[in-house]
């Protein structure tokens, strides 16, 4: 396969019989099945010639770089500094006909300027000039952007300190460029969807929005600035649609100054970008408004992402792939790894002929059981097992929904009971139990990039049941039971890093434990007493001290049990009763057919608040270890395995309602959650 042309003419210069180079390519090619894609070179903003700083960075944030429909003098050059070429109208021009020809396209050689000026395409303004660019390309079907590097230019992503180096080149860092990048990694996986602004201010601010799954993240972009003697505030009002009841929270790109974009230095979510450490940025807690708008204040000079998560809560093997079709993993007696996902996200209900079947992909591990599975910042699922061999082994998508890339040892001998979860940059963490009782951890050391070896948590043994749950402001926190049924809990800080155990004393529990996250990004733990009632706690305010332990009377349940979301942002339990002797696989829905353990659930009335009446599912399961998500539309649906280790599922009939379908056999006869 090969990519081209690859060429640098696109500022109106004709190079074939009245057509540009790139077109009379694709042209050429069309059809051929040795063409990947079609390449162009793309430098905004020409030549420097005699522009300064000051210019330049007028003129990355300028409207006309963006919106411009014609070839024109610089917006804020000087007169000897070249035309400009602005987005729309090269896309006009050349790249949306290539889209005609079926080949994507890439601009494979862009940058703000050819070589960069000093002050400002090394300055703040790239980070936003970036982040920009990159989102208009992607919402206008560009393949990527690679940005020109060359030893050592203005326009470098990274550099050695001190630029350009001495003798030896060494202790690289990170241009404002990077920061955008990653701005852009933490927003820009999904799809593209449409955006509206009503600005009738005339403020110079761009918004981008993009969506996967449950999750809807929306940046903002405010390149006023000081150069221009237009340096302000944007109030901004975010009004999604499909989006009722969602948790939120922003993260901010800034060189500290707002309104200055000529500083050589940037910050995300607080943060630097270290050259040998994880980015430790955080998210910040926002609130929504009931009808699901957010109102934020977005300064000059800085940008702004926004991620909408829409109510929901995955509890088991279970995961939504980027289109919104759920994805179930499950083991047989031998130790084989079996998944089932939904043919795709928009269908009518969630019936077996909804789904695409049990099937052994994921063959060539044996698994010992309590497997995990995690979402990674690129969309691609990631499963963990603890195999047979005594290591965990762990198998990734190759793109969102595809296939799977094949099994790899993360070590971690004698490690069981996983459990996995995004860290506040978007990579994973898994965590287990080892021999000695101690939870131990491995990390991905940035989204989708290696791995590192297993650390012990130590302090306090805990026993297999624990789970993992990520605050809103992206920092994981554990829970855990130790062998006389105290609960402990351990917060990761912003270094990556753990606080240590503390321990939540008033209740006495089982080991197996459930979590979720209220609406306003409180987390609810909860656990089962000796007695099978149900315990929970509640933090007080996003990450902040807990309530204390309160009981939720009139029902008892085996362990195992899990804590859905409604789409309304409620919270609600499903769990096997305790007092109801086994039997049976029936399938009714609303009783207690044959004398087996019915499924009961019971829900909070409002988002956060009192818990209602309990209800009984009906008879269908004996192992008490249920799976639960939401479905694309919001809907919860419900997995179980009956007597013979058959798969059976409920779900709700309209999101948010107390109508249920009924539980329904999903084959899969042997296997277990």
């Amino acid at each position: 396969m090969f990519s081209g042309p690859d060429s640098g003419s696109y500022n109106g210069t004709i190079d074939y019989n009245g057509v540009p180079w790139t077109i009379s390519f694709a042209n050429a090619e069309n059809g051929s099945p040795n063409i990947a894609e079609i390449t162009q070179h793309l430098y905004v903003g020409g030549s420097t010639g005699t522009i300064t700083a000051q210019q330049a960075i007028g003129d990355m944030l300028s409207p006309g770089w963006v919106n411009g429909t014609e070839l024109r003098p610089e917006p804020e050059g000087s007169p000897t500094s070249s035309t400009y070429t602005p987005y729309p109208w090269l896309y006009a021009n050349g790249l949306a006909a290539i889209a005609q020809d079926d080949f994507p396209y890439r601009l494979t050689e862009s940058n703000d300027f050819l070589t960069g000026v000093n002050g400002a395409s090394n300055a703040f303004s790239s980070a936003l000039w970036a982040l920009d660019y990159m989102h208009w390309w992607a919402a206008n079907n560009a393949a990527g952007v690679n940005f020109h590097n060359k030893q050592w230019i203005f326009t470098d992503t990274i550099v050695p300190n001190p630029n350009p180096c001495v003798s030896t080149c060494g202790n690289y860092q990170t241009t404002p460029k990077g920061y955008g990048i990653k701005a852009f990694d933490l927003s820009g996986h999904g799809y593209v969807e449409p955006v509206a602004i009503s600005n009738p201010n005339g403020i110079n601010l761009t918004a981008y929005a993009v969506c996967e799954g449950q999750d809807l993240y929306i940046t903002i972009i405010n390149k006023t600035h000081s150069t221009t003697n237009d340096s302000t505030n944007a109030v901004v009002t975010l009004q999604p649609n499909g989006f009722p009841a969602a948790s939120a929270a922003s993260i901010v790109l800034t060189d500290g100054e707002p309104g200055n974009a000529g500083l050589l230095t940037a910050m995300l979510g607080g943060a630097s970008i270290a050259n040998n450490a994880r980015w430790a940025g955080q998210w910040t807690p926002l609130s929504p408004d009931t009808n699901g708008s957010v109102t934020l204040t977005v300064q000059p000079t800085t940008a702004t992402v926004v991620r909408l998560h829409a109510a929901s809560n995955a509890a088991g093997p279970i995961q939504m792939n980027q289109n919104g079709a759920l994805e179930v993993f499950a083991t047989d007696d031998a130790g084989n790894l079996w998944d089932n996902s939904q043919v795709a996200a928009d269908v009518p209900d969630s019936s077996l002929a909804n789904w695409s079947g049990w099937s052994t992909n994921l063959g060539g591990v044996l698994s010992r059981g309590s497997q995990a599975v995690a979402k990674n910042q690129n969309n691609t699922l990631e499963v963990f097992v603890p195999s047979t061999t005594g290591d965990v082994y762990h198998n990734f998508q190759s793109i969102p929904g595809g296939a799977w890339n094949g099994w790899a040892d993360l070590g971690g001998t004698g490690i069981t009971s996983l459990q996995a979860a995004n860290n506040a940059d978007g990579s994973l963490s898994v965590f287990g139990v080892g021999g000695n009782g101690d939870v131990w951890y491995a990390s991905q050391n940035a989204p989708e990039v290696g791995w590192s070896g297993w650390k012990d948590l130590t302090g306090q043994t805990i026993q297999p049941g624990f789970v993992a749950a990520q605050n809103l402001s992206g920092l994981l926190e554990l829970f855990g039971v130790d062998e006389a049924g105290n609960l402990w809990t351990n917060l990761q800080t912003a270094s990556a890093g753990w606080g240590g155990w503390v321990g939540l004393t008033g209740a006495t529990l089982s080991p197996r434990l459930a979590v979720a996250r209220n609406l306003d990004g409180r987390l609810e733990i909860f656990g089962i007493g000796p007695d099978g009632r149900v315990w929970h706690n509640w933090q007080q305010t996003p990450t902040g001290a807990w309530n204390g332990w309160s009981e939720i009377h009139g029902r008892q349940l085996r362990p195992g049990f899990v804590v859905g979301q409604n789409a309304d942002g409620r919270l609600e339990i499903f769990g096997v009763e305790a007092n109801a002797p086994e039997g049976g696989n029936g399938s009714n829905s609303g009783g207690n057919q044959g004398g087996g353990p019915s499924v009961w659930t019971i829900a909070q009335q409002t988002p956060g608040g009192e818990w209602g009446d309990w209800n009984n599912l009906g008879r269908a399961v004996v192992d008490p270890g249920l799976v639960v998500d939401n479905t694309a539309d919001g809907r919860i649906q419900l997995f179980a395995t009956g007597g013979n280790g058959d798969v059976w599922s409920d779900w709700q009939t309209s999101a948010g309602g107390n109508t249920w379908a009924g539980w329904t056999g999903f084959g899969g006869n042997g296997l277990k959650f």
